[in-house]
């Protein structure tokens, strides 16, 4: 029988729709048993990308499957993973008492730490941890040392809401100690990590933020894209200042206070540089000389009535102002922040000042600073603090939501120009 080359069969396989994952994975199944030509092709459509989401029995059949077969394992690519399927009765899980009786029904190894073999996907490339909402917990511990250490080619690492907790009751685990230096720090870490994205995740502990930190110096050179968690200490700072120069995406949240950290050192000589810290953070981006997208988030607390929504714009300001242009290459620009709209009050809805919103787009207009500059974009998210709740949300956004939007566009309209484009959109939660 004529046989069908190799490459040929590939793009045959790649009409195969992955709309419908369950469909195109029984398809590539059945095309896996059709014939030894099909075979390690299928496969490798198969096993190329996997998504693991809810079932635990999917995350031990693949361990099986990548243990009985090592080839399979290199083959995997991209692997996006929920965190409660990734650990089964390791020390420190054992410890908080989530026994998975299932482990023991499956023959697995109960002091395994991670429930897939992470030290066989040695051409993983993209890995995407998830939570459901912000309850699942990855111990930190287990993150570094049974994860990211066992991936050093890893180019792409995302987590998006998983709370990262620090047991110091756990002292009989390894690492899990007062000190950071409890933490061993290698030369290795990741050298080829181009995106680190933290997504609604946080992180209780500093120690470990030190931690992670120093394991991902080796990046630096090689780092561009960026999204860094909650700023609870100035080590984030230093890293993106270390590594600003290769950085070409970055998206840091911010705070109206100066983080508690640096609380403790009020009279410090860095705190008397600046005004405030809306003004450190600013001078922070300006280093990153070659970004190309830059989204600000500011953080504030729904109790706080203080909100300096107009001191962050104002050091923003003062950066654009700088001769050079910090970031001359910069296109993209997105700008998170709280509104609090009650019966339509115009100041509420537009904190910024006439003569601050001019300075701001005058800014970015300026073609010879910002040649390449081509979108801005508003989050803004309508806080509910003083005693305030909506009676009805949806009500909420259907009486105010469009009237924010007309406000936002009316003041920002000078970036309604050829080759710029404004986008605005509220939300009830912080985005």
């Amino acid at each position: 029988m004529p046989r069908l080359p190799p490459e040929t069969i590939d793009l045959i396989l790649n009409f195969i729709s992955w709309d419908d994952e369950v469909s195109a994975a029984a398809t590539l199944h059945r095309c896996a048993l059709a014939g030894r030509d099909l075979l390690s092709l299928a496969q490798d459509h198969l096993y190329r990308s996997i998504h693991l989401t809810k079932s635990y029995s999917s995350s031990v059949l693949l361990s099986r499957t990548l243990h009985a077969n090592f080839e399979l394992a290199q083959v995997i690519k991209v692997l996006s993973v929920n965190v409660n399927l990734i650990f089964t009765r390791s020390l420190a899980t054992a410890s908080r008492g989530a026994f998975d009786d299932s482990a023991t029904d499956s023959g697995m190894d109960v002091s395994t730490p991670t429930v897939l073999p992470f030290h066989l996907m040695t051409k993983l490339h993209t890995l995407k941890l998830l939570g459901e909402a912000s309850t699942d917990e990855l111990d930190e511990d287990e993150f570094i040392w049974h994860i990211i250490s066992r991936l050093p080619r890893l180019e792409h690492l995302e987590c998006k809401s998983i709370m990262f907790t620090y047991w110091y009751q756990l002292t009989s685990l390894p690492f899990i100690s007062s000190s950071p230096d409890a933490f061993p720090v290698t030369d290795e870490g990741l050298p080829r990590l181009k995106t680190l994205k933290f997504e609604e995740c946080r992180f209780p502990s500093h120690l470990f933020q030190e931690a992670l930190i120093r394991w991902l110096r080796p990046s630096m050179e090689v780092l561009q894209n960026l999204q860094t968690p909650s700023p609870d200490t100035c080590d984030w700072w230093t890293f993106i200042s270390s590594a600003s120069t290769h950085l070409r995406s970055l998206t840091i949240p911010v705070r109206d206070r100066w983080p508690n950290r640096m609380n403790l050192h009020p009279n410090s000589e860095l705190r008397s540089q600046f005004p405030n810290y809306h003004a450190y953070v600013a001078n922070i981006v300006a280093q990153c000389s070659y970004l190309r997208a830059l989204h600000i988030k500011h953080e504030h607390s729904v109790w706080d009535v203080r909100v300096s929504s107009p001191a962050l714009l104002e050091a923003l300001c003062s950066v654009l102002a700088r001769d050079p242009a910090p970031f001359p290459t910069l296109a993209d620009f997105t700008l998170t922040i709280p509104i609090d709209v009650w019966d339509g009050e115009y100041a509420r809805m537009m904190p910024f000042a006439p003569d601050l919103r001019a300075r701001f787009i005058d800014s970015f207009l300026d073609r010879n600073r910002f040649p390449h500059f081509c979108r801005v974009t508003f989050y803004l998210w309508a806080e509910r603090w003083n005693g305030k709740v909506w009676t009805s949300e949806m009500d909420w956004e259907e009486c105010h939501s469009d009237l924010v939007v007309k406000t936002w566009r009316t003041a920002f309209a000078a970036f309604e120009s050829p080759g710029v484009t404004l986008d605005v959109s509220v939300h009830l939660e912080p985005v």
